[in-house]
């Protein structure tokens, strides 16, 4: 009879126990991961396609840091610069695309001492952001004009931070929204030039 109390007790115990431990969330909230997980596409994109990731990045010379909008290429080739004997890709899948640099030319790179946050902000209280995601959620047509490459990297800025993925064909200069079926025409446009 006491054997059989014992494995009892040890069962219930470990059905607690399993109960307690329930994997931690990887990210607060659903679109901290939605923006990780873009980051991580746009990343990979390389040098063909110039897309806009958000990172939080620190100065190390001023401990100054901000959340600024740069593109891909410009943020590996920062921390290229940055790493000197590390590769980029040992850094670039940090979870809170948070980045430290110290050498001026990498901050440059990024275009960190010109990213003005007063600026973006007083474009975000402006434009109607809330409308232009709403558009595109709809996959409605919509027309976006810049007035130069700053208010292109805010919009960037701000449909980024709502999950909207976005780039720029270097040699067109156009401005580019991408979605899982840019990725799939994109995909299949490779495989056929293989």
């Amino acid at each position: 009879m006491n054997k059989l109390i014992i494995l009892i007790l040890s069962v219930s115990f470990g059905i607690i126990s399993c109960e307690k431990s329930k994997p931690k969330k990887e990210f607060k909230t659903e679109l901290d991961s939605l923006k990780y997980n873009n980051y991580k596409k746009l990343i990979e994109l390389g040098g063909t396609f110039n897309s806009f990731v958000v990172i939080n990045v620190k100065d190390l010379n001023t401990n100054e840091v901000k959340e600024i909008c740069t593109k891909n290429n410009f943020l590996i080739g920062a921390l290229n610069l940055e790493l000197k004997n590390k590769k980029a890709d040992e850094v670039l899948p940090n979870k809170n695309r948070y980045f430290e640099f110290k050498d001026t030319i990498a901050l440059n790179n990024i275009g960190f001492k010109s990213y003005n946050l007063t600026e973006f902000k007083k474009f975000e209280n402006e434009k109607n952001i809330d409308s232009l995601f709403s558009r595109i959620q709809k996959k409605l047509p919509l027309s976006l004009s810049f007035k130069d490459d700053n208010e292109m990297v805010f919009y960037a800025h701000s449909l980024f931070n709502k999950g909207i993925m976005s780039g720029e064909y270097s040699c067109f200069g156009a401005f580019q929204i991408i979605n899982e079926k840019w990725f799939e025409e994109r995909n299949n446009r490779i495989k056929k030039h293989k």
